[in-house]
């Protein structure tokens, strides 16, 4: 059997047998590293032991005879020779224990007819001491430590029925010694028996708590993955609520500001323009023009969000929006004196500045800077209807939808999808198809 022992931190000494050879090698094995042949007549047996820092082993040679020797010591010593009978020597064992160096081993006794265990210290001078005999065939032999002593256990067919054990005494010596009979071994099978149920009742409750444990386990990661996911919607809502509200604060527009974002005009004719004209306020889904009606009035929008739509097979059908800082009027009416054909419904609760198209077109003909401001509104709406037109003729959906967020940046926010939708002139469905692409 191969033996390793440790040298240092570092290194290790492995003594194994390799046919007639014994060999040491040392560890870690370098490359091209070869074992030291300790010696070259080993037969079979062969033990060793370290006692006092250094490593001894004893085997049978090819002469049958028991030899013992030392690593770094180049002589072997024969401890005992076999005669005329081959195979003499068996289950030859190195023991420390009592600061001392025990050589167990079992030899065949041609007169009795038996195998008999004995012992001897192989560094002092003396005959080995018969410990047990009657052995039909060599026994297996156990050792182990209680207290200060050293017990041997055989096991051959002499014991069965009884564990008999032989005890080290203070001067080396082993008396015999019974450690259970017959009926102990039935109440300690009766005891194994009791305690391997018992054992597997607890493995078994293990074995259920531990499913339940995954169980219960894959529910936790689940549900934590829910509610981060939960988390990040509502961080991500968050966001989109105060990038919203900031966005709105930052929209927010003076009647001063939208009039010179048409046209900038003099300080007496933006005072003959504002003279009259209140800020007002009314709330989500409110109707600034009805289709078929004339009104006396036209805004400026300064904090909201509306759509125009007309309705197309009982359907609405939008087709453009207003936002922070644009005129909001039928076109029909502020130039043809004409009832307009849409409907200018509020997407939010909005603020707006309010003014009499009567007065805007008198102020036309009293003052040519109003005159101009109205000229260049009218081009802007102009210019609008016709980018709409192309928009429509022209652009395919995706196009249409690029240009809509391009414009309004936070339309998806304000606006629900399904008019956006009618804008661009296509499903929802569809719409989310495009969304999804561009993500």
């Amino acid at each position: 059997m191969d033996q390793i022992y440790r040298i240092d931190e570092k290194h290790c000494l492995i003594i194994y047998a390799q046919g007639s050879l014994v060999l040491a090698l040392h560890t870690p094995v370098y490359r091209n590293a070869r074992p030291h042949i300790l010696v070259n007549d080993c037969l079979h047996g062969l033990t060793s032991a370290m006692f006092d820092h250094r490593i001894y082993f004893a085997y049978v040679n090819i002469k049958n005879e028991m030899a013992f020797g030392c690593c770094g010591s180049p002589e072997c010593f024969v401890l005992a020779e076999t005669g005329e009978t081959a195979a003499q020597f068996e289950q030859l064992q190195l023991d420390v224990f009592n600061q001392e160096l025990y050589l167990f081993f079992q030899t065949w006794n041609p007169v009795r007819s038996c195998w008999e265990l004995q012992c001897r210290c192989p560094l002092k001078d003396e005959n080995a001491r018969l410990i047990d005999s009657g052995y039909k065939v060599p026994a297996l032999v156990t050792f182990f430590d209680f207290g200060e002593q050293r017990y041997i256990i055989p096991d051959a067919e002499k014991n069965t029925g009884m564990i008999r054990a032989f005890r080290s005494d203070e001067n080396g010596s082993f008396l015999p010694c019974t450690l259970a009979g017959p009926k102990d071994f039935e109440s300690i099978r009766c005891a194994a028996g009791c305690l391997v149920m018992e054992m597997e009742e607890k493995m078994n409750q293990i074995v259920c708590l531990s499913e339940e444990k995954q169980m219960c386990q894959a529910q936790i990661d689940r549900l934590s993955d829910r509610l981060e996911k939960k988390e990040k919607e509502i961080c991500r809502l968050s966001q989109c609520l105060e990038c919203t509200q900031a966005h709105h604060e930052k929209q927010l527009m003076d009647i001063n500001d939208i009039i010179d974002s048409i046209y900038k005009l003099p300080d007496a004719s933006k005072e003959a323009l504002l003279s009259d004209a209140p800020e007002v306020a009314y709330p989500k889904g409110f109707h600034l023009f009805r289709a078929n009606h004339k009104s006396s009035k036209f805004y400026l929008m300064k904090k909201g969000m509306l759509h125009a739509y007309t309705h197309q097979s009982d359907k609405k059908v939008t087709f453009w929006f207003g936002k922070e800082g644009d005129a909001i009027f039928p076109l029909q009416t502020l130039y043809d004196n004409r009832a307009g054909y849409e409907n200018i419904e509020l997407l939010e609760d909005s603020v707006l500045y309010e003014l009499s198209v009567d007065k805007l077109h008198n102020l036309y003909l009293e003052d040519i800077h109003i005159a101009n401001w109205g000229r260049k509104f009218a081009e802007r709406e102009y210019i609008k209807s016709e980018k709409l037109f192309i928009s429509r003729q022209f652009k395919t959906s995706l196009e249409r939808y690029q240009e809509l967020i391009s414009e309004y940046s936070d339309i998806l926010q304000r606006v629900p999808l399904g008019i956006i939708a009618s804008y661009l002139g296509i499903s929802q469905v569809n719409l989310s198809r495009i969304r999804a692409k561009i993500r």
